[in-house]
């Protein structure tokens, strides 16, 4: 049994590690606490720095609650309550004390979590994975960095039944990865089998979509069908090969 590596998409850069050690768990991976080893984790940033870290934290962690939520996870919601809770004590005691580094991390914990929930649950594109071109990039065709993601707003306007799955590109120069604005969808195929890209998020096709209907079982109906996370340009074959649960999906 395995566990595939750290999610290190842009909506999880941040919070990686607690994302993988739930994936962990529900696979039955057990817990072991071991007083004998000794992490010395250093500080060498200022309290401005740090008011940036526990921003991208904060965001990233919403993010990755919004797509559990998406997922229909719902004791995700409990998490969510949770750091809410905790970051609005922070931020006030930080406030009323003084303390700097409390306030900021419990401010961002309230305002920058939400912004990150808000990004995968109202928001009209939400990433997944990026498509693997290599260290560093280096085996792209182009000089752009591509991510899959899921798009609530899009498949509201298929309305082609709920167990449809589908995935969504983008891609982004690769030097303006962290700039939203820089971001383009791909919007379908010209009439010589070109991709069209535009900044319009009305105009999202996906590149992939599985029909697969849902099965008996898991308390009532399993949804069979699911995007695509993960895939890796081959320059070879100069080809993108993307996996997905061919036994029960319908292209």
């Amino acid at each position: 049994m395995c566990i595939r590596d750290s999610d290190e998409s842009e909506l999880v850069r941040y919070c990686e590690d607690p994302e993988w050690a739930y994936r962990a768990l529900k696979r039955g991976f057990p817990i072991h606490y071991l007083p004998q080893i000794t992490v010395t984790h250093l500080h060498w940033r200022n309290d401005q720095d740090m008011a940036a870290v526990y921003s991208n934290y904060a965001r990233s962690q919403g993010g990755w609650f919004g797509r559990e939520l998406r997922r229909g996870r719902l004791s995700f919601l409990v998490r969510v309550a949770y750091e809410l809770g905790r970051g609005a004590k922070r931020w006030t005691l930080g406030s009323l004390r003084g303390d700097y580094l409390r306030k900021v991390n419990g401010r961002a914990y309230v305002v920058d979590l939400l912004r990150g929930l808000e990004m995968c649950i109202r928001d009209r594109f939400c990433p997944s994975g990026f498509v693997n071109a290599g260290p560093g990039n280096r085996g792209t065709p182009d000089d752009h960095v591509y991510l899959f993601g899921t798009s609530p707003a899009a498949d509201a306007r298929a309305q082609d039944g709920a167990d449809v799955a589908r995935t969504y590109l983008a891609r982004v120069d690769r030097r303006r990865l962290l700039s939203r604005s820089a971001y383009e969808y791909f919007a379908g195929v010209d009439a010589k089998s070109r991709p069209r890209w535009t900044a319009d998020l009305d105009k999202l096709q996906p590149v992939f979509v599985d029909r697969n209907r849902a099965q008996p079982g898991c308390a009532g109906q399993c949804k069979m069908s699911s995007s695509l996370e993960e895939a890796v340009y081959d320059a070879g074959l100069r080809r993108y090969i993307g996996v997905a649960p061919v036994s029960y999906t319908h292209l």
